[in-house]
Order: structure tokens, then sequence, then C-alpha cells
């Protein structure tokens, strides 16, 4: 007797519900897993490039001061009119103006790697380049994108950059003598040479104006944002290069405990004079008044002005190294 026929297997071709639920969760697991190692990865490969950066402008300030008998980048001179303008290296007799009754020619010390790049013989005399960015830097890098795509032109603009100069390399150290912070004036203007710097390993020639690593910050009101902490927040973590070169980072609440110091010499030497506190109308000749700065205004704190401000200026000590 013949067996009655098999019946045909039917084959599944889809998933079921529960199946497909599975699999997401398992997705959405491995992402949760995997983004914040891919974010840090990123952050790091920003960090490397930007500390290749400042180093890359710290080697062309010294090769500027080799060519200009070891003066730091000074663009000032007090015997010409404005003494508070930059020449514009493209257009003779034309200059940025930096008026401003207490902080004349500071903003320049948020723009010196512009003129610093057309120093640079590798650089054509152009004054832009990626080196003067940090890749994270959103606000400069947009803000000098937009600039060179516009219709302007680029011979009247100079660039703001993530790497500052602190004042005190073409002012007078007796400007910060005190706790308080005086006016600049036409007398305050130096010719600083490399030799005026007693403590190079311990004095910063520049520093990233944030703490890219970090994504969030206190507010004055005590809430909280996402936007980096300024490089003198008590919580930020600094990264420069000082004036022998050596590049490093610094916490910044090693500072304020410094400034607190027991022994009057140590805390003098580490109490700024005044605090960073420039009012954003001040920048916004420059296009920065939109920049997330803590300067006292828009719900923020003006902390000291380590680095921007070191008491003594180019005769003090921005780092405690024995």
């Amino acid at each position: 007797m013949t067996p009655p026929p098999t019946p045909p297997t039917r084959c599944r071709l889809a998933f079921t519900l529960i199946e497909l639920l599975v699999v997401i969760a398992i997705i959405a697991l491995l992402i949760g897993i995997l983004l914040p190692t891919l974010g840090k990865a990123r952050d790091a490969a920003r960090s490397a490039i930007s500390l290749s950066n400042m180093r890359s402008l710290s080697q062309l300030m010294f090769t500027y001061t080799n060519d200009h008998d070891d003066e730091w980048l000074n663009p000032f001179d007090k015997d010409t009119t404005p003494w508070n303008g930059v020449q514009l290296p493209l257009l003779p007799g034309q200059f940025w103006s930096y008026r401003n009754s207490e902080r004349a020619t500071e903003v320049w010390g948020t723009q010196f790697a512009s003129l610093l790049m057309h120093y640079a013989e590798s650089n054509n005399g152009s004054m832009f380049s990626e080196v003067q960015f940090h890749p994270g830097d959103t606000y400069a890098l947009q803000r000098t994108r937009d600039q060179l795509s516009g219709d302007e032109g680029v011979d009247h603009f100079i660039a703001d950059g993530s790497y500052w100069y602190p004042p005190a390399f073409w002012l007078a150290a007796e400007r910060y003598e005190t706790a308080d912070l005086i006016p600049v004036t036409p007398e305050h203007l130096r010719r600083n040479r490399i030799a005026n710097v007693p403590l190079p390993a311990s004095k910063v020639l520049m520093f990233e104006r944030f703490d890219f690593k970090q994504r969030q910050r206190l507010t004055l009101s005590g809430g909280s944002i996402k936007e980096h902490p300024q490089f003198n927040n008590p919580a930020a973590s600094t990264r420069f290069v000082s004036a022998d070169g050596s590049a490093g980072e610094v916490d910044i609440a090693d500072l304020v405990e410094l400034s607190t110091s027991s022994l009057p010499k140590v805390a003098r030497e580490f109490t700024p004079s005044g605090l960073w506190d420039p009012p954003f109308n001040i920048f916004r000749h420059w296009g920065m008044s939109e920049d997330p700065f803590e300067n006292g205004q828009r719900d923020t704190t003006a902390h000291p002005a380590w680095f921007w401000a070191t008491r003594d200026g180019l005769k003090g000590r921005d780092l405690y190294t024995r």
C-alpha cells in the first residue's frame, strides 16, 4: 500500500514581531555601548589636532622672534597714529582699531594667529589657516568661513582663533603689579623680548580659549548649559604652550588653590590683575559678541584672568613649577 504523500513544508519568510523587537533592542544596546566610545575617540582626535596646531603656532612665533631681534609678536607702536591700531598687511595706510577705555589693544590677543600666519612663508602671505582653530570650535570656524565666502573680501578681515595670546607679551609688566586691572595707555606698550621672560617654563605663551573636552558648564543662576567652560573657569582644564616651547595642561582649580595659599608670596603671585570681564560690546565689531564667553554677563560668572592678566606680566608666572 502506497503511503500518503507528505504535505509540502511551509517556508517562513518573515520575522515575528517579538523577534523584530529583540533585534531592535540588541541594536539599540550596541549603539548605546559604542556611541560614547566613538565620541571619546573623536574628542581625542580633535585634541591631538589642536595640540599640534598650538605647537605649529609656537614654532612660527619662535621663527618670528628669531627674525625680529628676539621680539615677541607685537603690531602696536605708541609713536604711530593710532597707537592702538594694527596696520592692515595688505592695505598700507589702513588700520584695525582696538580702542577701548580700559582694554585697548587686548582683543588683538584673540586674533594674533592671523597676523602670525601672514608672516609665515609657507602660508604665502595669507592670514587664514586651519591651524588657527580647534576642530570643535564651531563659533570661530563658522565665523571665518562665512567671512571668506562673503562679498566684502578678506583684505579688511582679521580672524580670531581658538588660541589666545596674553596681552602681557606686548604690554609693560608694571600694568600688572596690583590685583586691579589698570587701563591701557600708550605708555604701557613695550617691545618685549625673550629675555624679558625670566621663567619661560612657567609663562603661558598661548592657550585654548575654552576647555573643548567638556561639553557642559554651570550658569550663574545655578543651571547648566551645553557650552564649553571658558579657559579660566575653575572647572576647566586648559591646554597651553609655554614660553619655552613646551606644551601642557593645567587644572584651573589648582590655580584657584594657589591664589588662596596661606603663603602671601604665593597667593599674590597667582592672583591675576582683575577678572576676565570685557563686555560683549567690545567684541561686537569683530563678530564675536555671540560667542559664549564667561564675562559676568548673560547669566555667566566672571572669573580671575589667569594667563590673560598674570600678576607682574611677563615677569610673573602662570604655572607652578619647581
